[in-house]
């Protein structure tokens, strides 16, 4: 059986996912951009920030950025009023 490599410099991701459904009475959608990284030594960084003009419908003009802790993501969302 192999042994698994190491990374010594660590590594990260991005990843980006399509949101649909209603926040605060607003239905649209929005695009939340995934980042984390990871090294020995250092802790594990989880965020999320909405892609900066992604919103549409009643979300039009989203924008937030959040965490994941614990395998929860909690997020600061500002909606668009008017």
């Amino acid at each position: 059986m192999r042994e698994p490599r190491q990374c010594p410099g660590g590594s990260s991701f991005v990843a980006r996912e399509r949101i649909e459904g209603a926040l605060d009475g607003h239905e649209g959608t929005f695009v939340l951009e995934h980042r984390g990284s990871m090294s020995e030594g250092h802790p594990i960084a989880l965020e999320a920030t909405v892609v900066h003009g992604s919103g549409t419908g009643a979300l039009t003009g989203i924008t937030g950025s959040g965490h994941v802790a614990h395998e929860v993501l909690t997020l600061d969302l500002v909606l668009p009023t008017g």
